[in-house]
This record gives C-alpha cells, structure tokens and sequence, in this order.
C-alpha cells in the first residue's frame, strides 16, 4: 500500500496538507466538501505536489512537519519540488 502525503492549493490562496492512501478519492472528497471543514470552508482547487512513502509512519511524520511551515516556508518547498507538481 502506498502512503501519500499531498498539498492542496485552496481557492483563497491557501494551502492545505493531508495524507492518503488513494489521492483521487482524497481529492474528489476535498472538491466534494467531505471529512475535511477546511477545505469545505476554502474550496480545494488543485493538488500542487506530493510525496509517497513506504510507511504510514514516515508519511504521518511528513504531514507533520509540513503543516507546521508557514505558508511561505511552504511555497519554498514547493519551488523545490516542481517537478512533482501535477493537477488532478
């Protein structure tokens, strides 16, 4: 089973950052407004990257840290990792 840890870019500019083990579903879920009030609040517009692992351990320590980075902080990251962008 693969463990994904993904950031979403929400409709106000904002991200958002969960973990998953099957990304469309976890996606379709944000755009739908289900299991999640953040992204039900702010509107889920696209995946702009994300990371798969071999644990739920090591994603659950990924998703961790990643929420814990300012949203600057976040964008670096993201700058980092172009080349995972992708759009679902």
């Amino acid at each position: 089973m693969k463990h994904v840890v993904y950031i979403i870019e929400c409709t106000n500019g904002s991200y958002y950052t969960g973990y998953t083990t099957d990304v469309e579903r976890r996606f379709q879920e944000h755009q739908q407004g289900i299991r999640c009030k953040y992204t039900r609040a702010f509107g889920a517009e696209k995946i702009v990257s994300f990371w798969t692992f071999e644990t739920r351990s090591d994603a659950m320590c990924a998703e961790y840290h990643i929420k814990r980075l300012t949203k600057k902080e976040k964008q670096e990251l993201l700058f980092r990792h172009a080349h995972r962008f992708m759009r679902v």
